[in-house]
């Protein structure tokens, strides 16, 4: 069996096709909320009138023409919260429901079961990894019931001129779930962080260089949990340990 080592990932990371300036698989749009005013409550309505549901007019020719070529694979309410606790947020493929009757509950749920009024009708598309995402946010573009649709630029920090960007740095999923790349990246040498948190390997060359000082419980230290969030604030670009 063969053994794939740090410089087989970093070759082959570097050898890659030019990086998308697009997300690939990814369409961004948020619906007028008067759109999805007569869509059946999935949670009063009766079963049936869920199931026989479809998407409203201003949205149907767009999405059912991505329904029907398959090309959309997932609906996310992106910033919504589940209808009652205990129960789990929905989504296209979760519901249980025929392929346009899901896309027309989730629409509906990124409107009534939204975080704040400022994400109210946010929906992540998740679509085919070989479509072209500008495309397909045009297209929804122009249906009367969206008010915008965007492909998600990629974000591709740089790093240091003599080692080039780090080959993994979108693979790292922490960074999305802060929204490191919804931003511009500012110098943050002068920045100093504490990480509260178990145990540090202290001696990992991703942090070497980068720990001024290290007071560690005699409970917690054998854990070196505290090493991700670590390396998240301060690891070397480009190492790929």
């Amino acid at each position: 069996m063969s053994v794939i080592t740090s410089s087989d990932r970093k070759s082959e990371f570097r050898n890659q096709k030019p990086r998308p300036d697009y997300v690939p698989g990814v369409v961004v749009c948020r619906v007028a909320e008067d759109t999805v005013a007569n869509v059946a409550d999935m949670d009063a309505a009766p079963r049936a009138d869920v199931r026989a549901g479809r998407m409203p007019e201003t949205l149907y020719r767009p999405l059912q023409r991505l329904i029907t070529s398959r090309k959309i694979r997932d609906a996310d309410p992106g910033f919504s919260r589940p209808a009652s606790k205990g129960t789990k947020r929905i989504t296209m493929r979760s519901v249980g429901l025929p392929a346009s009757a899901a896309v027309a509950q989730v629409f509906a749920a990124s409107v009534r079961q939204s975080e704040s009024e400022q994400l109210r009708g946010i929906v992540v598309l998740r679509v085919s990894m070989n479509a072209d995402p500008q495309a397909l946010a045009k297209d929804l573009q122009a249906a009367p019931g969206i008010e915008y649709a965007h492909a998600v630029p990629a974000r591709w920090p740089a790093a240091n001129p003599a080692t080039g960007p780090d080959p993994l740095v979108s693979h790292q999923w922490g960074l999305r779930a802060i929204n490191y790349f919804a931003g511009p990246i500012p110098d943050a040498k002068a920045v100093r962080v504490a990480v509260l948190d178990t145990g540090i390997d202290a001696t990992h060359p991703d942090l070497k260089g980068a720990i001024s000082a290290y007071d560690a419980f005699a409970r917690y230290s054998a854990d070196e949990y505290g090493s991700q969030p670590s390396a998240e604030t301060r690891a070397l670009v480009d190492s790929l340990r």
